[in-house]
């Protein structure tokens, strides 16, 4: 005769689902503890995990619009071991009505690469920052040494 042990009865049993919600309460909690102790600690972190926890869906700096990036100002942004700061977010001229669908107010951002890095200007490039969910970004060559030109049009 088998016996049924404690373990084995279907309100005990873990499921995968189970375990996921717990590992992501575990985060949660672990996030407003951070924020509880230290609240420019989750300033630091660049939105992303203030969003998660508003339950706002994560920034995606690839789309957004002028005044998204402009808050990004400062931002130190990652291409592989390179670092850049957004310096500067300037306005294109615009002429005539634009599509519901692409970006209505064209800009220009400018990163300074951090002293002693340098990237190949004109090229894609993989970009990470604690404010936005990784995008690819074309970046183009400036005529002033250690800058690069993102065109948002």
């Amino acid at each position: 005769m088998s016996e049924e042990r404690p373990m084995d009865s279907p309100a005990t049993r873990v499921s995968r689902r189970h375990l996921l919600a717990g590992v992501a309460a575990v985060g949660v909690v672990a996030a407003l503890a951070v924020a509880v102790r230290n609240p420019a600690a989750l300033e630091r972190s660049g939105g992303l995990i203030a969003d998660a926890l508003a339950g706002r869906p994560p920034l995606s700096l690839a789309t957004a619009e002028r005044e998204d990036w402009q808050h990004a100002v400062g931002a130190t942004f990652a291409i592989a071991h390179t670092r850049m700061r957004l310096a500067g977010v300037r306005p294109l001229p615009r002429t005539g009505p634009r599509p519901a669908d692409v970006r209505q107010h064209p800009f220009l951002a400018v990163f300074e690469l951090a002293d002693g890095q340098a990237l190949t200007g004109n090229l894609v490039y993989t970009v990470s920052t604690a404010r936005s969910v990784e995008f690819e970004l074309f970046l183009s060559e400036s005529s002033d040494a250690g800058r690069l030109l993102a065109v948002f049009n």
